[in-house]
């Protein structure tokens, strides 16, 4: 609400006798002002800071389920070349698919059981490398 001009004369009518209290009516509608503002002012920082929180978590995980396979995948391939990657006291099932049937280019696909009871393809390889890995997968050689 803004204040008229015929308001400002009636105001300037009391000063003469109502000076002290018309300040202090003043001060503490600007004091108040200045409160609630700094009030607002809180509440949208605050809604700032847990928005942008919201966002980093979200973002947080929607990167581990992108990376999951990806991390996966070099870990297979680690184990694969006989690096040792710090998994000791871990277990893991794989399921393992090799295909050759029609003669043309070998194929081994892993993979692992999903939450949803969906395959989740891990690494594929193909050519002599598929064939490589299904021999070692299937000799029957212990090796210490």
């Amino acid at each position: 609400m803004i204040i008229t001009e015929i308001q400002k004369k009636e105001i300037e009518q009391l000063i003469p006798e109502h000076k002290e209290a018309l300040v202090a009516f003043g001060a503490d509608m600007y004091r108040r002002g200045l409160i609630t503002g700094a009030v607002w002012l809180a509440i949208g920082v605050g809604c700032g800071v847990i928005i942008e929180v919201l966002a980093e978590m979200y973002k947080h995980r929607k990167s581990e389920k992108e990376n999951e396979g990806g991390v996966l995948t070099r870990a297979l391939s680690s184990c694969m070349k006989g690096e040792k990657m710090g998994l000791k006291n871990k277990s893991d099932t794989f399921l393992v698919s090799f295909d050759y049937t029609h003669g043309d280019i070998p194929v081994l696909i892993i993979g692992r059981r999903g939450k949803e009871k969906e395959i989740d393809i891990i690494n594929a390889f193909q050519g002599d490398e598929a064939s490589e890995l299904y021999k070692k997968l299937t000799d029957k050689k212990v090796s210490g």
